[in-house]
């Protein structure tokens, strides 16, 4: 049997080669294409970067909206299944919180990476899972009292674990 031999991967000078490279060239383009934008309407020379950073100001409002709309389904969620056992409720939370991780893969790594650099969106980002985390204790203390849970779970150290694995 001929055995192959292993060759490397070619990549372009262009083509990120890791995520968070993947990332930045995707903030990039989306940056060119709001300048572009502006451009086409106002000409080069009418075009201030000053208009561009705000033009990547409403993309990163529009990211954060994204999100937020994350958190208004995790709000009905656990309204509506106050009383629904905790294996079925944190089966459909996590799946929930999968797929819009993926539907928004794009959004939610730019969420994720501009978090780290930007201070207004980090704070947006805290702020949300904060409110997820204090939403999922409550259901969960609810639960301890129905007796469903045992009565020294610590609610908010599981609520936090609960996302932790899922970001």
């Amino acid at each position: 049997m001929k055995r192959r031999s292993l060759q490397p991967i070619e990549h372009s000078a262009d083509e990120p080669r890791t995520l968070r490279q993947a990332q930045a060239a995707l903030r990039r383009a989306q940056i060119v294409e709001a300048a572009l934008g502006l451009f086409a309407r106002q000409g080069f020379d009418g075009t201030s970067t000053k208009q561009i950073a705000r033009s990547k100001a409403q993309l990163l409002t529009a990211v954060l909206e994204t999100h937020h709309s994350f958190a208004g389904e995790l709000r009905a969620l656990l309204a509506e299944a106050a009383d629904e056992p905790t294996s079925v409720l944190l089966s459909r939370l996590a799946a929930g919180w999968l797929d819009t991780l993926r539907r928004e893969a794009a959004i939610t790594a730019i969420l994720f990476s501009t978090a780290q650099t930007n201070s207004e969106v980090g704070a947006a980002l805290s702020a949300l899972i904060a409110e997820g985390i204090a939403r999922l204790a409550m259901y969960l203390q609810g639960r301890v009292q129905a007796g469903e849970l045992r009565a020294d779970l610590p609610a908010e150290s599981c609520a936090h674990m609960f996302f932790n694995t899922r970001s």
